[in-house]
């Protein structure tokens, strides 16, 4: 599945019940299908602000971010990673088996 970050960083601070301050840090990405944006919008979190990815960047979403959730379905972490792309490259994926 390929990503493309499309906002820069945003951090909300909260106190929680406890009354510790916490940060959140998210960054807004678009699904790509066909490498057209699919309309699809959802919120990265980032473990820091300073770790964010670069606007515009196209990434595939790294395989150690797909989870199962309480019931068995697929679903991804809390905490999505993602690999960047290079230029003119295709994702890695399995070999089409050749007629013969």
């Amino acid at each position: 599945m390929k990503v493309r970050v499309i906002a820069e960083p945003e951090s909300r601070t909260f106190t929680t019940k406890e009354g510790e301050e916490r940060t959140i840090c998210t960054q807004l990405a678009t699904v790509l299908f066909q490498n057209q944006d699919y309309n699809l919008r959802f919120k990265l979190r980032l473990d820091d602000e300073k770790l964010a990815y670069p606007v515009g960047e196209t990434y595939e979403v790294s395989p150690s971010s797909f989870v199962t959730d309480q019931y068995e379905g697929l679903a991804f972490a809390m905490r999505m990673r993602l690999d960047r792309i290079a230029d003119g490259m295709k994702p890695a994926g399995p070999n089409p088996a050749k007629a013969g």
